[in-house]
């Protein structure tokens, strides 16, 4: 049902031209135009500025229009959208889907999706988006357009959180695998997350797989750039290598913790940089060059609270093919996932 509600959403779209003066006749006429072209800069620079275009469209028009500008520029178009989840095979469940729209998953994207989902919900603030009867078009449209931002933002947060994990989803590790180098089963890069969840607040070097352990007494690094200043644990995680000496000894894994965080966790990342957000792409050492924080709406989202908020709202269930992620994590049945549940799940995966 996940992906035909998709399907079904990217036939459902209103770009209706009213009467009016020229000028604003040609403003409306260009948004449509570059939604077309896919020159979604212009479309979101000519509608914050002008949203109705003088009143050629009504607020909901320009609202939708706004908010498919958003979802554009995260890299998810309409008709990109058609042929990508047409080729998602369901049997990979919420693998396929991250597989598929693995682009968006960079500060830019996930900023993109954040601000879809927020035009999107002036339209559907105090709508029962559970049932279409009694919406019109646009109210549909609104639903099911902000639906699929807040799914996508989700899958998008999952993609920063697994990284090359993601190929685990769908085809699991065996014994002899060299993302498996302590021979368990279990990826060794999901194995690291699971353990950064739940030793985000501890620092006694031991993670509950005793395979896997991590650097104790890390000093605090502060990250800083236009907007935003907050400071990150760096703690670098050694898999052993028990039974597969071939692939060269232990792995090394990093994670930035925020201790300071409501619930502590390691923060949502993704390639290197330096602690002023520059030097893009350099080695990670840890001390001149670590995990690169993403940045959303001015803060850097967690990995605990964003799956614990995806999963108990309900954001990804159906992602899976297979109905409730929530319900499949709520191990003690009390109707709200926790982070040990959400760390125990993983490695499950």
């Amino acid at each position: 049902m996940f992906y035909i509600r998709l399907i079904a959403l990217i036939f459902v779209s209103t770009l209706i031209i009213s009467c009016g003066s020229e000028s604003d006749a040609a403003c409306a006429h260009q948004v449509s135009i570059d939604l077309d072209s896919e020159n979604y800069s212009a479309v979101i620079a000519t509608l914050e500025n002008n949203g109705t275009c003088n009143g050629e469209f009504s607020n909901e028009e320009s609202w939708l229009n706004l908010g498919a500008a958003y979802m554009g520029s995260a890299g998810i178009s309409v008709g990109a959208l058609v042929t990508t989840i047409t080729k998602v095979d369901p049997a990979e469940g919420i693998g396929g889907l991250l597989s598929a729209f693995d682009g968006v998953s960079n500060t830019s994207g996930l900023t993109a999706l954040s601000n879809a989902q927020e035009v999107y919900g002036y339209i559907t603030t105090g709508l029962d988006c559970s049932s279409t009867i009694g919406l019109v078009d646009y109210q549909e449209a609104a639903c099911l357009y902000g639906g699929m931002a807040n799914t996508l933002k989700g899958v998008g947060v999952l993609n920063a959180v697994l990284g090359d994990a993601i190929t685990f989803l769908t085809t699991p590790v065996t014994l002899g695998d060299i993302n498996d180098v302590n021979d368990n089963g279990t990826s060794d890069e999901i194995e690291i997350t699971s353990c950064a969840i739940q030793e985000a607040s501890l620092d006694d070097g031991a993670c509950p797989e005793t395979t896997i352990t991590y650097n104790t007494g890390a000093t605090g690094v502060t990250f800083t750039t236009t907007g935003f200043s907050d400071v990150y644990i760096p703690r670098t995680f050694t898999v052993t290598d028990t039974a597969s000496p071939a692939f060269g000894g232990n792995q090394v894994y990093y994670r930035m913790i925020d201790q300071g965080a409501a619930i502590p966790s390691p923060v949502t990342t993704v390639g290197s940089c330096d602690q002023n957000f520059g030097n893009v792409g350099c080695p990670i050492d840890m001390t001149s060059c670590y995990p690169c924080p993403v940045v959303v709406d001015g803060a850097a989202p967690t990995v605990t609270n964003g799956l614990l908020e995806l999963v108990n709202t309900g954001a990804l269930d159906g992602a899976d093919e297979g109905g409730s992620l929530t319900a499949v994590m709520d191990a003690d049945s009390s109707g709200t996932v926790t982070e040990a549940e959400l760390a125990a799940f993983l490695l499950t995966l």
